[in-house]
């Protein structure tokens, strides 16, 4: 297999199974590919879409939906990565997410999620999306599910996730679990993917000070690094994951609305 298919088939691993379709945005990638607890960005409605109503920065003066748009693309000549994400989300009570994303022109996938608080239990967010996948192989609609815990601790907020991708079994159904803690600045997150023996395993840190963002994990053994710069409502970042025959870099760009 040539280089350039090794690279393209490891890319489309990552995002279709070890992080179930969830788009890699340069915090993700740069937090050891930690999604479900953690990815608070407009990519939310792929990756857990109970994480919406939660996403990050709402710009001074927002209205009662402010939203997120980003770009991703990935930094390097050998292939092309790129998505596309916005959000809205409401109070912390409600979220809409939609993007897209193309691996190298192999594979093609639009979706969208929402995701709400639920009545009865503060703590508990609830989130369902659709994807459609185009692929020179197959085509497929996917709908997954998300729940995420959110609950306040000593010094600081713990956040628990699980995802269950594919509900009606269309490619295999898989089940992700993720913890969060941030405190002061500092988030920690730990995944656990499910690849058929739970033997797939995330872990992230970031530390953030307005407005400068550091991050560092570990994506199943592979080392990951990545960077963010916020000047008022847009953000630009960089991430980097070691995955031994290659380095791969990915750019990234939002704007809060």
């Amino acid at each position: 297999m040539s280089r350039i298919y090794c690279i393209i088939g490891c890319i489309a691993l990552v995002v279709l199974v070890a992080g179930v379709a969830s788009a890699e945005t340069p915090r993700v990638f740069g937090m050891g590919d930690t999604y479900v607890a953690v990815d608070n960005t407009a990519s939310a409605w792929s990756g857990n879409p109970a994480l919406l109503p939660l996403v990050d920065d709402a710009p001074p003066g927002a209205g009662s939906w402010p939203g997120v748009a980003a770009l991703t693309v990935a930094m390097d000549d050998n292939f092309s990565y790129q998505s596309i994400d916005t959000s809205l989300h409401s109070d912390s009570r409600r979220g809409f997410g939609a993007g897209y994303q193309s691996i190298d022109g192999f594979v093609d996938i639009y979706g969208a999620g929402y995701g709400q608080r639920c009545g009865l239990f503060e703590n508990l967010f609830v989130g369902l999306n659709g994807m459609y996948v185009d692929d020179p192989w197959d085509e497929e609609f996917i709908m997954s599910l998300g729940l995420a815990y959110q609950a306040p601790v000593r010094r600081g907020t713990v956040t628990a996730g699980l995802t269950i991708w594919d509900l009606f079994n269309r490619w295999d159904t898989q089940y992700d679990l993720g913890v969060a803690y941030t405190n002061s600045g500092f988030t920690f997150a730990v995944d656990l993917w499910d690849d058929g023996d739970w033997n797939g395993v995330g872990l992230g840190a970031e530390y953030r000070r307005d407005p400068f963002s550091v991050r560092i994990g570990s994506s199943d053994g592979d080392f990951t690094a990545g960077a963010e710069y916020r000047y008022r409502e847009f953000g630009f970042s960089v991430a980097y994951q070691d995955w031994g025959f290659d380095d791969i870099f990915l750019g990234g760009a939002h704007i809060q609305y």
